[in-house]
């Protein structure tokens, strides 16, 4: 694939990527602050909210470290870890049966740091938005070095 058509590709997913991210997370604080309002039941929409986004950006993660993004490999890598000590924890909160501490642990665990992980990778995302955004990655430069008036201002395109 030419490297022109491969950015401008990129530059597609990443805009439909930070979209996609701002949508879910404003959802988000929409069904955070109804709970913290009082609307209890909206907690499972937001569990569920979360869920959505964690997955699309496991599935974004995975697809630009394929591509060679290392900030999106370190992503996935820690996704790992935060399952491996979650599942460690869950299995040492059984074993001992502690129940004191549970609901700050299991908000902790459960609800912001997933929600940090999130917002580190929608940042990401701006950030890399940003980046192509600067760099300008679309093909135009293509199009000005192959524009005819350019390569031959006193010749008519029709000649």
């Amino acid at each position: 694939m030419p490297y022109f058509a491969y950015m401008s590709m990129h530059r597609k997913f990443i805009n439909f990527d930070l979209y996609l991210q701002l949508i879910l997370l404003l959802l988000m604080v929409v069904c955070g602050a109804a709970f913290l309002f009082g609307s209890r039941e909206i907690l499972l929409g937001y569990l569920c909210l979360q869920f959505v986004i964690g997955c699309w950006q496991v599935l974004s993660g995975l697809l630009l470290a394929i591509n060679g993004s290392i900030a999106r490999a370190y992503y996935l890598a820690s996704v790992v870890l935060y399952f491996i000590i979650l599942a460690i924890a869950v299995s040492v909160f059984r074993t001992l049966n502690w129940n004191s501490g549970m609901n700050f642990w299991m908000v902790l665990s459960i609800i912001m740091i997933p929600l940090a992980f999130a917002i580190w990778y929608f940042e990401r995302t701006y950030r890399d938005f940003v980046r192509l955004k600067e760099k300008n990655d679309t093909g135009k430069e293509l199009d000005d070095i192959l524009d005819h008036d350019l390569i031959t201002p006193n010749q008519s395109r029709y000649d």
